[in-house]
């Protein structure tokens, strides 16, 4: 193995030295006693003084114990603290009692390190925070463990004393802050873990480089800031919903999102306009901050203390909900599977996806209203829940899930079902909007490419013919997705409905008799 060439780097020999004073320093228990010669006790100092302060303010005192009687007494206090500890930690008391700190009578050598009173004179490096000397302090402490470590020599430390008592016994100024004591001398054996680590045997959180965040340019790995975490449970959300279809009703969280929308519901139809509105936003917003806040934390957790391909796992679970796809899927071939049975069932089973009036429709437009029922939820189930999970991770997944679903409860203009939703689903029936907007133009692109015909001449741009500025409502409900698709999904179902509903054309709109013009609109509108 061949050093880099690189201007000021130790020899290989050094690396791994100092690399393995790393990985093997131990806070040591159990000593053998023995003397430790001055001049190794002054290389370890000098080692510990070299230690980065900020402000070069070195706040570090270190006390070098050697009476015995001042040990025993030392001990004394650390084991009355020992035995309050073990009995707060309720069902670890035992295993905590096994941790002994006899290492204070047999060490050969015992320090106090102690911050002395005046370092407040010290402004440089600590004015916002004046905590950093104690972050120098600790860092004096590293220093001289990975030098005890060198030098073959084990160290501990303990931190279980009153303050008060430890300046008494000492003999510090009251205004001193003694820290964790030091002990070291010839240790019986080094641990090749730590001794108080995790019951599941892990030694040392991992964090992977693509979980490093950055504010500016950087150059990490091309997988940074979970890039592939991601992608690998997307590409599992996916396979997960095309093996399994929807969770059980108790435990989909779009049916927890639907009862709170319900409950509120309830309440904000009969208010007066302006309190509709104000309340009907701050539902949704409060829902919204709810169910993102949830989203977030879980995913917070997954990343910070899973192993990555468990976070994947754990992830695509809850990203699954969001998608439908083979709900979606399944639901416009009952449609044409109705259809062969007669005009009636193909009616009653379009019932379940529009809400318009299915009654006066005949075999073609029933086709036609399914694949137009595909095209509005290929975006709402797919392709909007993936473009803001890429964006914003389980967050923006759940939020526009939630944005949606409260679309479809609210977003009514004037009358539905006996209540009054023009002042009350204005907000949801906007906010989705703006949510649905980008994601509802790439999946037209995508549609549209998928169907091997270009959008552009599609809507009569390249001809140069105008384009309609307006959408359609259905049952007095604003509609996010105004296309009529009759031709783009690869399904053999899709393309039979689409050869029979409208051959040899790609895009239709749905006949409307009510048309408004509105601020949203799509950038093209097919004829």
């Amino acid at each position: 193995m061949s050093v880099p060439s690189v201007p000021h780097a130790f020899s290989l020999p050094e690396q791994q030295a100092v690399y393995r004073a790393i990985y093997e320093r131990r806070d040591m228990r159990h000593f053998s006693g023995g003397v430790v010669a001055d001049e190794v006790l002054q290389r370890l100092l000098a080692a510990a003084h070299h230690a980065p302060s900020v402000g070069f303010m070195q706040p570090w005192r270190f006390i070098r114990v050697r009476s015995q009687p001042l040990r025993a007494t030392v001990h004394a206090l650390i084991e009355e603290e020992r035995i309050l500890t073990a009995r707060a930690l309720g069902e670890r008391e035992d295993e905590f009692m096994k941790l002994k700190v006899q290492g204070v009578l047999d060490a050969a050598e015992v320090l106090v390190v102690a911050l002395p009173p005046g370092r407040e004179q010290h402004v440089f490096g600590r004015r916002t925070l004046p905590e950093m000397d104690l972050a120098s302090a600790a860092c004096a402490i590293q220093n001289l463990w990975l030098a005890a470590r060198s030098e073959g020599l084990g160290m501990g430390w303990v931190s279980m004393f009153p303050r008060s008592n430890w300046r008494n016994c000492c003999r510090c100024p009251r205004a001193a802050n003694p820290l964790p004591f030091c002990a070291w001398a010839r240790s019986r054996r080094f641990t090749t873990s730590p001794c108080c680590r995790p019951k599941t045997g892990r030694t040392v959180r991992r964090w992977p480089t693509w979980f490093l965040r950055t504010t500016g340019p950087s150059r990490l790995h091309p997988m940074s800031d979970g890039a592939l975490l991601m992608a690998a449970a997307l590409l599992l959300a996916l396979l997960m919903d095309g093996a399994f279809g929807e969770p059980p009703a108790w435990m989909h969280p779009v049916v927890g999102m639907g009862k709170y929308l319900s409950w509120c519901g309830k309440l904000l139809p009969g208010l007066r306009p302006p309190l509709a509105l104000g309340s009907g936003a701050l539902a949704w917003l409060a829902g919204a901050a709810l169910v993102g806040g949830l989203a977030w934390f879980a995913q917070r957790q997954m990343v910070f203390s899973l192993h990555p391909v468990i976070a994947a796992v754990f992830m695509a679970v809850l990203l699954k909900p969001m998608l439908a796809w083979r709900m979606l899927r399944s639901e416009v071939d009952a449609v044409e599977a109705a259809l062969q049975q007669s005009l009636e069932a193909g009616r009653e089973r379009l019932s379940w996806l529009v809400s318009r009036n299915t009654v006066l429709l005949n075999e073609s437009e029933v086709r036609e209203s399914a694949i137009e029922s595909l095209a509005e939820n290929l975006n709402d189930s797919v392709v909007a829940p993936i473009f803001w999970f890429v964006l914003f991770g389980l967050p923006g997944a759940a939020i526009y899930r939630f944005a949606n679903t409260a679309d479809a409860m609210w977003g009514y203009r004037g009358i539905y079902k006996g209540k009054n939703w023009e002042w009350a689903g204005k907000w949801a029936a906007r906010a989705d909007d703006v949510l649905s907007w980008i994601p509802a133009r790439l999946t037209a692109l995508l549609l549209a490419l998928v169907a091997g015909a270009c959008p552009l001449k599609t809507c009569g741009l390249c001809e140069g013919k105008p384009v309609k500025r307006h959408r359609p409502t259905v049952a007095g409900r604003w509609r996010p997705w105004p296309w009529r698709w009759a031709s783009a999904c690869a399904n053999p179902v899709f393309t039979r409905l689409t050869l029979r509903a409208n051959r040899h054309r790609l895009l239709t709109p749905f006949p409307r008799k009510n048309t408004h013009q509105k601020w949203f609109w799509p950038l093209f509108y097919v004829r």
